[in-house]
């Protein structure tokens, strides 16, 4: 039988061929400098992105349980990190995150319907967020450290 948690094989994304490396059941692409897919309802207390990594891919933790009413999982971001990609959080119940400064895009949707998000900063190298970046997260509180705002798709925050 095959181990698939440290393996290597293709994976069918958009109908792409894309080689990938499962580590911990993490899918990243194989130089390990994109986040592909988070494993759905893995619930752990600590959720330490690799420092190879630069991106969060779409829709990477879509839909995947980041807390329950007993735990929240940390998330720890790499310093490294550019791009958070389209969805890459929607539905995933997160509730605080810590953007390092080095990221630029934050993708459209990327926290639809976190419910329970509670916080996020947004360090002042974010030069773009895209719409409805927010939409749905009724108790936000967002602190920006840019004394302007960066440049933000319309309806960055929606009900």
């Amino acid at each position: 039988m095959m181990d698939i948690l440290n393996t290597d094989f293709p994976i069918v994304v958009d109908f792409v061929i894309v080689p990938s490396i499962v580590v911990d059941g993490v899918i990243y692409d194989k130089e390990v400098i994109n986040l592909i897919l988070y494993p759905r309802r893995r619930l752990v207390s600590r959720l330490e992105i690799p420092t190879t990594v630069i991106k969060i891919g779409d829709d990477a933790f879509i839909n995947c349980s980041l807390s329950s009413f007993t735990m929240e999982t940390e998330i720890v971001l790499p310093d490294g990190l550019n791009e958070i990609g389209v969805s890459a959080f929607a539905y995933s119940g997160i509730v605080s995150l810590q953007l390092p400064n080095s990221v630029k895009v934050v993708g459209k949707n990327v926290f639809w319907t976190c419910r329970q998000m509670e916080y996020i900063n947004i360090p002042i190298g974010v030069e773009r967020i895209g719409a409805l970046a927010f939409a749905s997260c009724y108790d936000l509180v967002i602190h920006c450290e840019r004394p302007s705002y960066p440049k933000i798709q319309v309806m960055a925050v929606g009900s």
